[in-house]
C-alpha cells in the first residue's frame, strides 16, 4: 500500500489529503448532522481502488432522563 487519500464534506469539511502508508487517522470533532468522508487507497503500482464513503454523525449533547418514584402500597390483610 503506497497511500490513502481522503476528504470530508458536510459538518466538518476536510480538504483532500494523501497520507503515505496503509493507515490514516481522521479526527472528526465538530458536532453536526452529517460529515461524509470519502477515501481510497493507492497501491505501489499506482492502482487506485474505487472510492468508498462513510457518514459520521456527532452529537455531543448529554443524554437526559427523568424518573418518577411511585410509593409501593402495602397490602391489607
Amino acid at each position: 500500500m503506497q497511500s490513502i487519500t481522503y476528504e470530508a464534506a458536510g459538518a466538518q469539511p476536510i480538504a483532500q489529503t494523501t497520507v503515505a502508508g496503509n493507515t490514516a487517522t481522521i479526527l472528526i470533532n465538530r458536532e453536526g448532522n452529517k460529515t461524509t468522508i470519502t477515501f481510497f487507497a493507492t497501491d505501489n503500482a499506482g492502482n487506485r481502488e474505487a472510492p468508498k464513503t462513510v457518514v459520521v454523525n456527532l452529537d455531543k449533547t448529554m443524554p437526559r432522563t427523568t424518573a418518577t418514584r411511585t410509593r409501593r402500597r402495602t397490602p391489607t390483610v
